[in-house]
């Protein structure tokens, strides 16, 4: 059975299938496209058509990783790209990608990547 969602922030619809792969697909886009602001499990749940316990148990399943602690990995990636990439504060970067403060930006960069925000763009930006 297929059924059709849209998101209520944007215009993006999507196609909820059958197959578990394509349906962490979508998720994985919907994450992609909402990056900038908190998203809630039960949001994501919906995305795949999959009650809130299902879909926390598939998706942990699927990425080894609960879906905030997934979702805090990509925030990091993407900070690391734009802090090499960019010349943003980390003050914007933070806001950006929906960090609730820019301290709490710095200390789960750091965690993740041993090194400030500052002292990564400092190493690493050619």
């Amino acid at each position: 059975m297929h059924t059709l969602m849209q998101s209520s922030d944007s215009n993006i619809s999507f196609e909820i299938s059958e197959d578990r792969t394509i349906n962490f697909l979508l998720v994985e886009a919907y994450i992609n496209a909402h990056i900038s602001r908190k998203i809630p499990n039960a949001e994501l749940a919906q995305v795949c058509g999959l009650s809130l316990q299902h879909f926390m148990k598939q998706f942990r399943a699927h990425h080894r990783l609960p879906p905030q602690e997934y979702i805090m990995q990509k925030r990091i990636r993407k900070a690391g790209h734009i802090l090499l990439n960019t010349d943003y504060s980390v003050d914007d970067i933070s806001d950006s990608l929906g960090f609730c403060n820019t301290s709490h930006f710095i200390r789960r960069f750091s965690e993740a990547t041993s090194y400030t925000p500052a002292q990564y763009r400092k190493k690493y930006k050619t």
